[in-house]
């Protein structure tokens, strides 16, 4: 769907909207983790604030965003991701 805008080092996973917090989220497949075959990662700050929760353990997105080759020290643009995250939320 993203093609070579896609800004992860996983090649494919699901973006949701937590409803009625408008905390973006991204789920990618672990095989390393028994018996919980996904993480899910937190894309925005909404997200990143809810994923603190003991009971959720959002990990940070950086883990698995890639870093830009045309600009050091940057990352490739997220807001595709971010975009479609968001308009699940409405």
């Amino acid at each position: 769907m993203f093609g070579d805008k896609w800004p992860l080092s996983v090649p494919e996973g699901l973006v949701q909207c937590v409803r009625g917090t408008q905390a973006v989220t991204f789920r990618a497949p672990d095989a390393s983790r028994p018996g919980n075959n996904s993480i899910t990662y937190a894309v925005n700050g909404r997200a990143k604030t809810l994923g603190k929760d003991p009971g959720l353990g959002w990990q940070p997105l950086e883990a698995i965003w890639l870093p830009n080759p045309s600009i050091p020290g940057a990352r490739i643009d997220i807001s595709p991701i971010l975009d479609l995250g968001l308009s699940l939320c409405k």
